[in-house]
């Protein structure tokens, strides 16, 4: 009886470890969805730009290329809200507008939708290794 039952424990242990890291895995950070707003935004690919995260939800980002990094955007992660600012005052037109996402756990995808008055409704979808 007691065999069976440490049995039971260690199929029940090994099954929460595999559970884990399943979720551990399916999990994004605030870094990969402010790139993917600003590359949804930018009509840029995500790999072509950098974040670096700050204190909380706050991450900065920019456009990698051969001079030295600046900080062009700043990102802000909310419940279900992306707020993108812009660093130069030409660039806040690029980044107006109200931009969404929704993490697609189980399939390890993040869409992103931006809706610009103008411009109207934009979505796309991103695989978690990109926005790594």
């Amino acid at each position: 009886m007691k065999f069976s039952g440490f049995v039971l424990s260690a199929v029940v242990l090994a099954s929460s470890v595999s559970y884990s890291n399943d979720v551990f895995a399916a999990r994004i950070s605030d870094n990969g969805i402010c790139k993917a707003a600003l590359a949804l935004t930018l009509n840029k690919t995500p790999k072509a730009i950098n974040a670096v995260g700050l204190k909380g939800p706050n991450v900065l980002l920019s456009l990698k290329s051969m001079k030295k990094d600046k900080w062009e955007y700043s990102c802000r992660v909310n419940k279900k809200t992306v707020n993108l600012d812009a660093r130069k005052r030409r660039q806040d037109a690029l980044v107006d507008g109200v931009i969404t996402y929704d993490v697609m756990r189980g399939k390890k995808k993040v869409a992103v939708t931006r809706d610009k008055k103008v411009a109207g409704v934009t979505r796309k979808t991103y695989r978690f290794e990109e926005l790594r």
